[in-house]
């Protein structure tokens, strides 16, 4: 009861008010606590908190402006933090909680398989070297498929510098299969395929889980450096349905030709008009879900229409694969009466690599976001 009437007091006059399709960014607030410094609250990065030791900020994307108002009005702000966020977070950093078992330690900590190949520091140990230096067994959680109640087994692939991931339950409701190839195999840029997922019906906690995991994954795998998951998505043989299941979640891929000459010639027409001509004018290997599902009527004829492809999911903010999922786990979520996943807008612009690189020079950087001149540079401004 204290604690209901605690989060129940009005925020201070200082906290701005949501408004619809915008956040204030809050600025930083000196708190009252033995290790906590400061909170802060910005549309891009949620609520932050500074600590005391060391001055490091923690950034946690699914706390939005609702619960910042919470941490703020509350007495204490470490015992806030232990009953909501805690370590490891209750939510996952990159969906929230849009579904049961992802407000469950969803990205850690990793349970491995006992008959693994590799043991977990010996797989974030290569990871660091072939994939990105800063990554975590969060990362690994993500890009994996591994969720909770699941164990994850990371082996060596038959091929140099590839590495083979499978997360399964015990009871195998839920088997996802992964694979990971090395920077150094592909131009310097990490490649990601997802070979299988496979998901039991029945009365069990992974039964709704796919879009989270890939909402999950795909966020998680850009920060990596890792522009892009493939997939073949298989209809038919063996009664599997990724086929129809993923391009209609929101996954992108390329349409096979003779689909394409079993498409009515009106719907062809109406998805390309829609597309601005992209559709047709692309070459038979290479024309897209994205173009064909302009139109809503080539949607439903696929619904009832579905066929094997070639599949990929572009991993950069903005891109058709991430927003469609995005609002697939968020008319999902809402359905099933759980929170919607962290705004794509609140999600990082930039990977991990490129996160703290600046596009100006410090003293334009500093202009463009004071509309003063930098006094420690202010002699470079007038050189030529």
């Amino acid at each position: 009861m204290n604690d209901q009437m605690q989060l129940a007091r009005s925020a201070p006059l200082w906290v701005p008010q949501e408004q619809v399709g915008r956040e204030e960014t809050t600025g930083f607030v000196p708190v009252d606590s033995s290790w906590i410094a400061g909170l802060k609250y910005t549309p891009q990065r949620g609520s932050e908190m500074v600590v005391k030791k060391g001055g490091k900020a923690y950034s946690y994307p699914g706390l939005n402006m609702r619960m910042f108002r919470r941490w703020v009005a509350a007495k204490s702000k470490g015992k806030w933090w232990w009953r909501n966020i805690g370590y490891p977070m209750q939510n996952s950093r990159w969906t929230g909680e849009v579904h049961p078992i992802f407000r469950n330690g969803v990205d850690g900590p990793i349970q491995m398989a006992p008959f693994s190949m590799l043991p977990l520091e010996e797989v974030m140990q290569w990871m660091r070297k072939h994939v990105h230096p800063q990554v975590t067994p969060e990362h690994l959680a993500a890009i994996s498929g591994w969720l909770p109640g699941t164990h994850l087994s990371v082996n060596e692939s038959q091929y140099p510098h590839e590495l083979d991931l499978h997360a399964a339950s015990p009871n195998g409701e839920y088997r996802v299969s992964r694979q990971l190839a090395s920077k150094f195999e592909n131009n310097g840029v990490p490649y990601l395929t997802n070979y299988s997922m496979a998901i039991s019906p029945g009365n069990h906690p992974y039964v709704g889980a796919s879009g989270p995991v890939y909402l999950r994954q795909i966020r998680a795998a850009f920060e990596l450096g890792i522009p892009k998951v493939n997939f073949h998505a298989t209809y038919g043989r063996n009664s599997y349905t990724g086929g129809l299941h993923w391009p209609m979640m929101g996954a992108n891929g390329f349409l096979p030709e003779d689909m394409v000459r079993s498409v009515p010639p009106e719907i062809l027409n109406d998805a390309n008009t829609r597309s601005q001509g992209r559709l047709l004018q692309a070459k038979p290997d290479f024309k897209t879900f994205e173009d064909f599902f302009t139109s809503p009527a080539a949607r439903e004829w696929y619904a009832s229409n579905p066929i094997s492809h070639d599949a990929f999911i572009e991993t950069h903010p903005g891109s058709y694969s991430r927003a469609a999922i995005e609002r697939h786990v968020m008319e999902h979520a809402t359905k099933h009466g759980q929170m919607p996943p962290i705004p794509d807008a609140q999600m990082p612009k930039m990977p991990l690599h490129l996160s703290h690189i600046s596009r100006y020079h410090p003293k334009i950087a500093h202009l463009l976001a004071t509309g003063s001149l930098h006094p420690d540079l202010f002699d470079s401004y007038w050189e030529n």
